[in-house]
């Protein structure tokens, strides 16, 4: 192998490396509310890439209800997403969408609305 097809496998090799080696991430934000609109402090949210909550980001909602989480997953626009958000005293709120629903949401600004049903 000449030098110049070295260099060009080499080249590829690395090229190819780089893109294998690329992450995606989706953010989601909101609040929590109940069923009469007052935020829910210490809400807990789990948002994971798919149902085998893969690269889970897990925490807890603040005083105004709020929250935000990210992730990293495989760099692909439907990567199948999931949501859940508990909280004592509370039916268990679970959502599914993609990763490309998620950037088009959080490039529009739209945040999350979740209201939490009392048990």
């Amino acid at each position: 192998m000449n030098r110049n097809h070295f260099s060009l496998v080499i080249c590829s090799l690395i090229f190819v490396s780089v893109i294998l080696g690329c992450d995606g991430m989706s953010h989601v934000s909101g609040e929590v509310y109940d069923s009469e609109n007052w935020p829910i402090n210490e809400a807990s949210v789990k948002f994971s890439a798919g149902h085998d909550e893969k690269y889970p980001c897990e925490i807890k909602t603040s005083v105004d209800g709020s929250f935000n989480c990210g992730l990293t997953h495989a760099p692909f626009s439907g990567v199948p997403l999931h949501i859940t958000v508990s909280k004592t005293g509370y039916k268990v709120f679970q959502m599914d969408f993609t990763s490309g629903e998620a950037h088009r949401k959080a490039e529009g600004n739209q945040r999350f609305r979740i209201v939490l049903e009392n048990e």
